[in-house]
């Protein structure tokens, strides 16, 4: 007995062992995999220097209305004061823009600057201030005056910028609710989407995250009322969370939370495609990279944070190749020119409504969208991904999958929330997964309990061996 079952043992030990060894690699790969962040698309780097940001006066947002404008025309922008610039710096750019706001200064370009546009072979654009530029070819030489200030300065700037940045056309518009909450009317939520379904106008929600106890049947319930828009032309995006300032020192969940609000949301059935902040979010590395990290899409909204709170401020904000401007009644001039112009907006926008708190408020919010003198795209048709550690929505063409099964829109009861508007096609190429998931389990259980009999068999060998031979 002792001298076969060391042997037995040995050859079932060398098996499992070649079993683990072949196996492992694969679920590792597996798992890199999942948790991969999509190939990122390159975007064009350009300098925006501002001579002065105008505070106090009509222009103290025309610098950030610059930089979210070159956002979404696909600049990789950075934002910097002309008096830090320094040596060499232009060198990494193609593209420099020169925004002059205080009419006072005849030119804030320093003396260094000054010598590298001499030789700079990309292109340049000065918006204000007396002229420097060096002659050449106008292409690549161009003198425009700054913003004034209010909505149709800065579309004037937007129709410019498009144009030196060599894209053609116009942008499109897309209608977003904003501030969609677990403590919102859910029923206010399904009228609007059965109306703006009925009307044919393609939506876009903001919904703000819930960030704790996502086990809970509210959380579930949120989710449950997020899907029902899917089926309605809808889009769902997260909206960052409000930052205050006891967060910002020592350790911040925000990637840990943000991600699992997200897992839950897409094993729920809801392709979050997006996310929207504040312009600062962008311009913050902590932030970009822990709560919008997991997206390729985002609209900027200007900041209403009068003082916003950084962890780690950077002059270049975060880059996503698909951005959208955004416009809301927050500022009205701005509202006012969208409306007179909306068929010939420079750059891609979100109009931004905030979600209604009563049945009035849903009927003003109806009333202006359909009688808005435009028609909104629909968010599906623009690729989009976004992905965790663990799970993945995309969308293209329309098409929405998550975890790679594509999502089909069934009819279904309108009144009914816990309706699944959405659900899994190529099921059998699905269930393949939850097969193998359980495999795994089922492997790994059976690799625990054999080591487990093996090491009670040594054991139990050793005892015996010691007590035949020992005496």
């Amino acid at each position: 007995m002792p001298s076969i079952v060391p042997k037995r043992l040995f050859r079932l030990l060398l098996i499992l062992a070649a079993a683990v060894w072949f196996w492992l690699p694969y679920g590792a790969t597996a798992t890199a995999a999942a948790g991969a962040s999509p190939a990122p698309d390159e975007g064009t780097p350009v300098l925006l220097l501002y001579d002065s940001l105008a505070i106090g006066t009509g222009r103290e947002n025309e610098a950030s209305a610059a930089a979210r404008f070159l956002q979404t025309l696909g600049a990789k922008v950075t934002v910097e004061s002309m008096s830090v610039y320094h040596s060499g710096a232009l060198a990494n750019y193609e593209r420099l823009v020169m925004l002059t706001l205080d009419p006072a200064q005849e030119s804030a370009a320093p003396p260094e600057l000054r010598r590298e546009l001499e030789s700079f072979t990309g292109s340049v654009l000065q918006l204000g201030g007396a002229p420097i530029l060096a002659a050449g070819d106008p292409p690549l030489r161009r003198y425009g005056p700054a913003p004034q200030g209010g909505a149709e300065g800065r579309l004037a700037t937007a129709r410019l910028l498009r144009e030196w940045m060599g894209l053609s056309g116009h942008g499109q518009l897309y209608a977003l609710i904003r501030g969609f909450t677990p403590y919102s009317d859910y029923s206010l939520l399904r009228s609007l989407a059965d109306e703006l379904y009925e009307g044919g106008i393609p939506f876009l929600v903001g919904a703000r995250p819930v960030l704790d106890n996502l086990q809970f049947p509210a959380a579930k319930r949120y989710a449950e009322a997020l899907r029902y828009i899917q089926g309605k032309q809808g889009s769902v995006l997260l909206e960052a969370p409000a930052v205050f300032p006891v967060i910002s020192a020592g350790t911040d969940p925000l990637k840990l939370q943000t991600g699992s609000f997200l897992d839950m949301l897409m094993i729920a059935g809801v392709a979050p495609l997006g996310i929207a902040a504040e312009q600062y979010w962008t311009f913050d590395r902590h932030y970009s990279r822990e709560g919008m990290g997991f997206f390729n899409s985002a609209v900027v909204y200007a900041d209403k944070t009068e003082s916003p709170v950084y962890r780690e401020r950077s002059t270049s904000p975060a880059y996503f190749p698909s951005t959208l401007y955004s416009v809301s009644p927050d500022f009205p001039d701005e509202w006012e020119m969208l409306r007179v112009s909306s068929s010939t907006y420079p750059v891609d926008t979100a109009v931004t409504l905030d979600f209604p708190e009563n049945k009035t408020e849903l009927d003003a919010l109806v009333k202006a969208l359909k009688a808005y003198p435009a028609v909104f795209a629909d968010y599906r048709e623009r690729g989009h991904t976004t992905r965790t550690a663990t799970h993945s929505a995309s969308t293209l063409g329309g098409k929405v999958r998550i975890d790679g099964a594509l999502l089909a829109a069934e009819t279904r009861d309108a009144g009914d929330a816990q309706d699944e508007d959405y659900t899994y096609i190529e099921r059998e190429k699905a269930s393949f997964t939850g097969f193998f998931q359980a495999q795994n389990q089922i492997f790994l259980a059976v690799v625990v309990g054999a080591l487990a009999v093996f090491t009670l068999f040594i054991a139990a060998g050793r005892r015996l061996y010691r007590r035949k031979f020992l005496k």
